[in-house]
């Protein structure tokens, strides 16, 4: 009934025609994929392979069944008394004489009775289940199925359209055979919803290599449009998002995903980690949730340093053999039960070498940080970090910032080229999602918007604390607000200031309590000079403004100590007294008014200070200082000021000191160089010395060779341009190779020129190298020894 569906199934473990193939017999399902549609509001539903609204599909609302020879046996035909009977299954009824009641199928003992007999699930054995031979399940024999969906109207005219799926399913035996084909059903009525658009694996990365001693280096975040398309790009239907990448080491070039060794995975942060899917399983023959990606929530990563045989199990990899690695990315269906859940776009089999390139030094190695210079004043850093130092230009490059509507982005320069490499990043974070350029990921990193550091002169044995549920005498908390705070508050970059809190003395108080002592929260007198007004907020939505009182404190950004420049401040009044009287409810309940509570909010501008308070102009349409209406001020810090306990904060003089993290601008430049590699005729000259030959001796078998008719050793550390002779100890030339290419390696395949194999013996190898750099020719001399495999004539 879930799936709409009316099967059939084997009664026995075997079947005659399907045994003469070896294979049980299998479980076929018919699927109303499309039922009549009828007037729905709000819904929709499928016709014509279009989706239409205002409708819906019925799904299967009757099931019934007959069979030859049994009490229900076929109805009439060629007579309207058939019709009748056949109406009575349409709706889920035995098909008794039309004369007669309807009634439903038997259902076993203390099952409530639906249109929907032998609705149980045979793969279990549970619920009502065909073929028991008992009075509500018939002995196994001839099945004729009825599948109903209904009612519904046509009128002259009208069309309907009904679409049955025929889906078949083959698995270890007859029942598992049934669970297969409901399985597979699932994916054709998914693929029927979504009117045959099927959903498809994420883009397969564009994975770039540096083959490098005993090493290689992966990289595929250097094609940004690849990336995008992969990472960025939701698949529908069944809502896919990316979710990782994996790296794999496959045995042979040839060999299948099944085969190959899963040696790295790098997932998005958040769940899912593991995910599971539906699939067959063969041992049990049921269709169970198996692990199919294996995610830990490690961060995505797009480098991979290659640098361990993982197929063979050994702690390194030899230069010049041949490795078979891939990357691929998956995604995760975000719709709950979808099927699959997962999706992997196909491998991409990547041949590489390791190898010391031919004639190049490198100053830099995989991993690398290059060294910095930083113009300008922010907290940030950028990092270089070398991915793959074949590709180092010798290059200076600069990292800028660019600010737009209170967005900074940064962008790379090639200043030794004057061309812009990168532009508009966003990313800060110092995550490992930075694109690749000429070999090197920039790692931008900023400094967060909020507050670096503070201090309070003098501090004496007062309590400051910036930590959240850490209350200090003064300072409960602070954050530095930064740009684009309370909707849409534009703080330029020049504005980031490091400011000072002054705090007056008290110099006289009102007794509230009488009990001779000043208490927080009671009232005190000013010093007439040295003091601030601020603009006072009943909380911070529209028409909450009460006005402009005093407080016992000024602000001033002291950016430069010389020049201090007094600023405007707003804060909370909660207890609408006009007064700043903080206390805790709590320890002081006999105060007359509510005060404004402990750890209360002040919010400090870049805005010069107005005495006369004019910022605020209501009539001007103002409604809210923080930003709610059109006289919106910029804010840069935020924080909560509140008493410890019931002691005097204002007994003394104090000034808080308030340091910012200092964000990237447009006012910094950071700069690094690339070494360049060094391939001048004397690095080549000294490579050249470094030509080998392996194995050696050959003794009837390389490890590299794939089948016993393929016999070869490899000459390395060749530049492009060589000619190899190779003569016997008579002095006899027995072959000549030309080699003109990129690779350092060329294969001799232990035969003559005649195409014969050679025989056993010592050999001597005469190699002459063009050298790139001038075009000079350099020779060496290689001896090497050949034990041939016993010959056998017929194959020769």
């Amino acid at each position: 009934t879930l799936l709409s569906m009316a099967f059939i199934y084997n009664a026995f473990g075997t079947d005659r025609q399907f045994a003469a193939f070896g294979i049980p017999p299998p479980a076929l399902g018919f699927d109303f994929l499309q039922g009549p549609r009828v007037p729905s509001t709000g819904d929709s539903a499928v016709f014509d392979i279009k989706r239409v609204y205002g409708w819906k599909n019925l799904p299967l609302t009757a099931f019934s069944y007959f069979s030859s020879g049994s009490p229900i046996s076929d109805p009439p035909s060629g007579v309207y008394e058939g019709a009748l009977r056949y109406r009575k299954m349409f709706r889920g009824f035995v098909p008794d004489p039309s004369t007669s009641a309807d009634r439903h199928y038997q259902h076993p003992p203390g099952m409530a009775e639906t249109n929907f007999p032998l609705s149980g699930d045979p793969v279990t054995g549970t619920g009502f289940v065909d073929g028991l031979g008992t009075a509500y399940s018939m002995a196994p024999g001839d099945r004729r199925t009825v599948i109903a969906s209904g009612p519904f109207s046509l009128a002259p005219g009208d069309t309907q359209e009904v679409v049955i799926g025929y889906v078949g399913g083959l698995g270890a035996d007859r029942l598992s055979s049934v669970a297969v084909m409901k399985f597979n059903d699932r994916f054709v009525q998914n693929t029927y919803d979504a009117l045959f658009q099927v959903p498809s694996a994420p883009a397969s990365p564009s994975v770039q290599v540096a083959e490098l001693d005993e090493s290689v280096t992966l990289e595929w975040g250097s094609n940004l449009d690849r990336v995008a398309n992969t990472e960025g790009k939701v698949i529908n239907p069944g809502d896919y998002r990316f979710e990782g990448y994996n790296v794999y080491q496959f045995p042979s070039r040839t060999a299948s995903l099944s085969e190959a060794k899963r040696i790295a995975t790098f997932d998005m942060p958040d769940d899912p980690t593991v995910i599971l899917d539906e699939q067959f399983d063969l041992k049990s023959g049921q269709v169970l949730k198996v692990p199919v990606q294996f995610g830990n929530n490690s961060g995505v990563k797009r480098v991979f340093e290659f640098k361990r045989d993982y197929v063979r199990d050994v702690d390194k990899i030899n230069n010049g053999q041949e490795y078979y690695l891939a990357v691929t990315a998956y995604s995760h269906s975000k719709v709950p039960g979808y099927v699959p859940t997962s999706l992997e776009s196909s491998p991409a089999v990547i041949t590489v070498r390791p190898q010391v390139p031919f004639g190049e030094n490198f100053a830099t190695v995989y991993g690398d940080t290059l060294a910095v210079t930083h113009a300008g004043q922010s907290a940030g850093k950028v990092e270089p970090i070398v991915i793959d130092p074949t590709l180092s230009t010798g290059h200076t490059y600069e990292v800028g910032f660019d600010e737009t509507a209170g967005v900074t982005t940064w962008k790379l320069t090639d200043k030794t080229s004057g061309k812009v490499l990168l532009s508009g990043q966003s990313n800060q974070s110092g995550d490992e999602l930075y694109p690749i350029v000429n070999g090197i990921m920039v790692r931008v990193v900023g400094a967060p918007l909020q507050g670096k550091d503070y201090s309070a002169d003098p501090s004496g044995d007062r309590w400051f604390s910036g930590a959240s549920g850490s209350v200090g005498e003064l300072l409960f908390g602070g954050v530095y607000l930064g740009a684009g705070f309370r909707d849409g508050s534009s703080v330029a970059p020049a504005d980031f200031k490091t400011v000072e809190v002054r705090f007056v003395k008290k110099t006289g108080f009102t007794d509230l309590n009488g009990n001779g002592t000043y208490d927080i929260g009671e009232p005190y007198t000013l010093p007439a000079t040295g003091t601030q007004k601020a603009y006072m907020y009943t909380g911070l939505s529209a028409g909450s403004y009460e006005g402009f009182y005093d407080v016992p404190f000024t602000a001033w950004d002291v950016q430069d100590p010389g020049n201090p420049r007094q600023v405007a401040v707003v804060v909370r009044d909660r207890d609408q007294n006009h007064q700043w009287d903080l206390h805790n409810l709590a320890a002081d309940p006999a105060l007359p008014n509510n005060g404004d509570i402990q750890y209360n909010y002040v919010w400090i501008t870049a805005v010069d200070y107005e005495a006369t308070g004019t910022l605020y102009d209501p009539g001007a349409g103002g409604t809210d200082f923080m930003g709610l209406g059109a006289n919106q001020k910029p804010v840069l810090w935020g924080i909560w000021l509140g008493p410890r306990g019931t002691r005097d904060p204002y007994g003394a003089d104090v000034t808080l000191t308030l340091i910012p993290n200092f964000i990237n601008t447009p006012a910094d430049k950071f700069t690094f160089t690339a070494p360049a590699v060094v391939a001048d005729a004397s690095v080549q000259k000294a490579s050249a010395e470094e030509v080998g030959v392996f194995p050696n001796p050959y003794f009837a078998f390389n490890p590299a060779e794939t089948n016993r008719f393929l016999r070869f050793v490899t000459f390395h550390s060749l530049p492009q341009k060589a000619t190899i002779r190779i003569f016997n100890l008579a002095g006899e030339l027995v072959r000549v190779i030309h080699k003109d290419s990129q690779s350092q390696f060329v294969t001799w395949d232990l035969t003559n020129e005649g195409t014969l194999p050679v025989g056993s013996g010592m050999y001597i190898a005469h190699i002459e190298m063009q050298m790139p750099a001038d075009g000079s020719i350099v020779t060496k001399f290689l001896k090497l020894a050949i034990i041939q495999e016993k010959e056998v004539l017929d194959v020769y």
